[in-house]
């Protein structure tokens, strides 16, 4: 995960099911105004998934996964 141009010291990402149910959630420090992290969807469980990208408690971004 590379996010850059951020305005905020920290930023959570997060993993959702179809469901609404979180499976996985953290809270990332910034280094200056960018995030370099590496997330292992090793133990997600497999189906449809989305990546939340909130920002000051708002969501700026999400993304579709489909793990297998």
């Amino acid at each position: 995960v590379n996010v850059y141009n951020l305005t905020s010291p920290q930023a959570v990402i997060s993993f959702v099911d179809l469901t609404g149910r979180t499976v996985y959630r953290e809270v990332f420090e910034a280094n200056g105004s960018e995030i370099s992290a590496e997330i292992s969807l090793a133990d997600m469980p497999s189906g449809i998934l989305l990546s939340v990208l909130e920002v000051d408690g708002k969501q700026v971004n999400a993304k579709k996964f489909i793990v297998k």
